[in-house]
């Protein structure tokens, strides 16, 4: 028996939520209160509706918060904010308490990039919490977009993510000190299509040879300096990139499961081999209002010498599109024959002399090695004064 008479405290309970039409319970979250995330609403469900406790001799008090109802997707609770996919259309939506209506309200959280979304649904998604708050999700079509978040600071925003496969399913799990991400990710290997369970690598490191920036990689340390190194059967007939004592090396060709250091870098102990990529940061056209000139918007312009604010960073190129990059100076008095030391600061870069309707600035990475953007101010030139 799981009902008493009479009724008892810790009885049993079933109740019926009036929606104003049939729709399914997708799930339950637990924040301050009780939440039921309905195909249709949302609701919070206590036991008095003053957010007093469920017990079983009373009947609940489920009230309709929110119009947009949830998908099958298991909500993401991050603090006191709920993130969840919603049953109708292609958006990330939150919740959370808002003392303004003394309830629940939801923002879109993906209405700056609408185009991450359109047309495509999130399969799995996970939340790693140290060290840089980000929620990783895999999109219906293989790509894996991050989201990052840092509510204190209203700092949020979208990347996509791009690799050589697909991503499937991805988890977060806690180890020493961090959240790293797991996914499964599907990949060809000489035209036969394999899963691999691939693990983020460590956010934090000390030295730049411990830093991994290829993907499906490994890194591998031995005693003794070595040319050739085997064990990447994996990327078998690939052309891959890698780190070798912290120099990066390019081009190199898997062949039976094995691959030599160039010239450039003829032996190392310490090494990771993976499929590159390329690491882009674009700012959005700059729109200000010059006081006697007006709005900069549609007008002749030039984004002059920008200034980037770099942290531990090396082998960066900016400018103002693809055909104007400009390698970031940097090295100094580094000793021949030894990788150039990381960027920290404030860094000059003179762009390339032409006038267009808008400023932006691309700042890149095509080499496997660490890239952080803190900031970018341009010295503006308008109307060529």
């Amino acid at each position: 028996m799981d009902r008493s008479q009479p009724l008892r405290e810790n009885d049993s309970l079933s109740f019926t939520i009036v929606a104003g039409r049939v729709n399914s319970i997708n799930q339950l979250v637990s924040t301050t209160g009780l939440l039921a995330l309905s195909s249709d609403s949302i609701f919070t469900v206590d036991g008095d509706g003053q957010g007093g406790i469920l017990v079983g001799n009373s009947p609940p008090s489920p009230k309709r918060q929110i119009g947009r109802g949830a998908a099958r997707t298991q909500a993401i609770v991050v603090d006191n904010v709920v993130f969840y996919i919603p049953s109708v259309g292609s958006t990330v939506r939150t919740i959370f308490y808002s003392f303004d209506v003394d309830g629940q309200k939801s923002n879109d959280v993906s209405i700056f990039s609408p185009h991450f979304f359109e047309g495509f649904d999130i399969v799995s998604w996970c939340y790693a919490q140290e060290p840089r708050s980000l929620i990783w999700a895999c999109r219906s079509d293989g790509a894996l977009l991050c989201f990052a978040w840092e509510q204190e600071q209203n700092v949020w925003g979208w990347t996509l993510c791009e690799t050589d496969g697909k991503f499937l399913d991805c988890i977060a799990i806690s180890e020493n000190g961090e959240d790293r991400v797991y996914f499964i990710v599907e990949r060809q290997v000489q035209g036969e299509t394999r899963r691999f369970v691939e693990r983020l690598a460590p956010h934090l490191w000390s030295d730049v040879s411990d830093s991994v920036y290829v993907d499906c990689a490994v890194s591998a340390e031995f005693d003794e300096p070595r040319s050739t190194f085997s064990g990447l059967w994996h990327l078998e007939g690939r052309t891959i990139w890698g780190l070798a004592d912290g120099v990066a090396v390019f081009d190199l060709v898997v062949e039976n499961g094995s691959v030599t250091l160039p010239p450039i870098k003829p032996t190392a102990r310490k090494v990771t081999f993976g499929i590159p990529y390329t690491a882009e940061v674009e700012t959005l056209p700059l729109r200000m209002n010059v006081p006697g000139s007006g709005w900069n918007v549609g007008r002749s312009q030039q984004p002059g010498d920008v200034v980037l604010t770099l942290r531990n960073s090396r082998s960066v190129l900016a400018g103002i599109d693809d055909a104007n990059l400009f390698l970031v100076k940097n090295r100094i008095d580094e000793a021949y024959g030894a990788p150039d030391d990381l960027m920290t600061g404030n860094y000059l870069v003179s762009t390339a002399n032409k006038a267009a309707d808008g400023i932006s600035c691309l700042v890149r990475s095509e080499a496997p090695l660490p890239l952080t953007v803190l900031g970018v101010a341009a010295d503006v030139v308008l109307h060529g004064a």
